[in-house]
């Protein structure tokens, strides 16, 4: 469902792209790797186009990923 989701958004967006985060099999693994290559992502496409908006989606570990590279 989130797939889907995001793929209308994609579809329908003028300049969108999606960028995909491995992250453990198992919730209780650490993810602390996949929440600096998160800010590292953000970060250089922040630096390449400033006023670009981001829309960060996940589920399960994603979830927390995206929330602690955002802390």
């Amino acid at each position: 469902m989130l797939h889907t989701a995001i793929e209308r958004i994609l579809v329908n967006g003028v300049w969108a792209f999606s960028q995909s985060v491995a992250c453990p099999a198992s919730f209780d693994q650490k993810v602390t790797s996949e929440e600096q290559n998160t800010v590292d992502i953000i970060k250089d496409g922040l630096k390449h186009c400033p006023n670009q908006k981001l829309f960060l989606f996940g589920y399960s570990q994603v979830a927390t990923v995206v929330q602690n590279a955002l802390d």
